[in-house]
């Protein structure tokens, strides 16, 4: 293991506090509040990382720079895997690979890269991690499917998927929390999870799945229904694509999955005044006349007799992580949730539904024009449709475990108040 000297502290320093005020900077809220971060210590990723990695020379060469500052005015306190390059490796990276490059010397001969973008590196890197948590691991064939400005992810030995949070919060992922106590519960309607990658003080850097179910994405299956639709016309039970038995399935398995939540976290009374907070809030990004009208439109929620539970919700159910395989509806979620989220169950199914009916609106407007306004009123006709379809399959589920209001009327309140936020 190579030695981390006063020399190597400081070339760290100087090159990776611009670079993860820049890149923490693009991950806060407001966009312009992320103040300068320190550096607070480097440590070899042997050391700093649990697992078993060998005699690999390659890892004499990562660092883990732990860094502190604030993100919209919360202390945080960060971690960057950082590569160190020299010779032909070092001008490389400068002169070909840019995205992953945080700073060189004037004649490229010296580098510090971002090792969760440099492909090359990351490669062995996660190999080396899903061999020491998952023993099963047999095969150097890694694919890199995704990278992006929060993290990559990998398929390895064709079976296992390997999350690597590029942006890292040093603590326990409540995402990877919600995920792995759902397993434990047994609810299936997921990618399932198998490892999480952790430094030697339970930091969550990453996670492994099982990556051997597949499908196709709610938005993709929701696109061609539309597009049949518009295609035929009349009325969308009829339509060759009609979705609604589909959107039923969906909605019973959300309504599975807020049930395990409750089981797993706990099922707690109703909070109208926390939720209007909430939807007030999260309404802000649009400006303050649009809080001010979701203060307005949130009134009848103060009236709710029976306002249903307050339980764990899931937060970000989108129409890309919502995904229709051969056995059904699953849940394809890395855990990169960082917060987690205690709301009505209505936050996650009012959002969902307010995606579906913004996708329909995009379909319909990017018609020709002589066809628009009829695909506008064929839109809206699928939307209420689906709508009242997962509606059905959901409160199937959720109806006896007392998690939403059992009165109709208080249960639209509920939906059109949550949905506010989203809009």
């Amino acid at each position: 293991m190579a030695r981390i000297t006063k020399t190597l502290v400081a070339a760290i320093d100087q090159a990776v506090v611009p670079y993860a005020t820049k890149l923490f900077l693009s991950n806060s809220e407001s966009g312009d509040s992320a103040n300068e971060f320190k550096l607070a210590s480097v440590n070899s990723f042997p050391s700093f990382v649990k697992g078993d990695f060998g005699n690999d020379a390659l890892f004499d060469s990562i660092y883990v720079a732990t860094l502190q500052g604030s993100i919209d005015e919360v202390e945080t306190t960060c971690t960057l895997l950082v590569g160190k390059a020299t010779g032909d490796l070092a001008f490389d990276i400068a002169q070909n690979n840019q995205d992953s490059l945080i700073s060189s010397d004037s004649s490229d001969a010296l580098a510090f890269f971002d090792a969760t973008l440099y492909g090359p590196t990351l490669s062995r890197i996660v190999y080396s991690l899903a061999k020491a948590s998952v023993p099963e691991v047999s095969n150097y064939a890694i694919k890199n499917v995704e990278t992006n400005h929060l993290g990559s992810a990998f398929i390895v030995d064709g079976k296992y998927r390997v999350v690597f949070y590029r942006f890292n919060t040093v603590s326990q992922r409540n995402g990877l929390d919600l995920i792995f106590a759902l397993d434990e519960l047994g609810f299936n309607n997921m990618v399932a999870p198998l490892a999480r990658i952790q430094d030697h003080d339970s930091n969550d850097l990453g996670a492994i799945f099982d990556c051997t179910d597949s499908g196709m994405s709610l938005r993709s299956l929701a696109l061609t229904s539309l597009r049949d639709l518009f295609d035929l016309g009349g009325d969308p039970s009829k339509a060759g694509g009609d979705f609604s038995e589909e959107s039923k399935r969906l909605g019973e398995m959300i309504g599975k999955l807020h049930s395990a939540a409750g089981e797993a976290f706990g099922v707690f009374p109703g909070e109208p005044k926390e939720w209007i907070e909430d939807i007030v809030s999260r309404s802000g990004h649009r400006g303050s006349k649009a809080s001010k009208a979701a203060a307005n439109r949130c009134e009848q929620l103060k009236l709710i007799e029976n306002p249903g539970a307050n339980i764990r919700v899931h937060g970000n159910l989108n129409l890309g992580n919502l995904v229709r395989s051969e056995m059904g509806w699953f849940l394809d979620d890395d855990g990169e949730t960082k917060t987690a989220v205690w709301s009505s169950p209505i936050r996650d199914v009012s959002e969902l539904l307010a995606k579906l009916e913004e996708m329909a609106q995009n379909a319909a407007s990017e018609r020709f024009e002589d066809e628009a306004e009829r695909a506008a009123i064929l839109a809206k006709a699928w939307v209420s449709r689906n709508r009242e379809a997962f509606l059905e399959g959901y409160l199937q589920v959720v109806e006896s475990a007392d998690l939403v209001p059992p009165d109709a009327l208080e249960l639209e309140v509920l939906l059109n108040s949550f949905g506010i936020a989203t809009l």
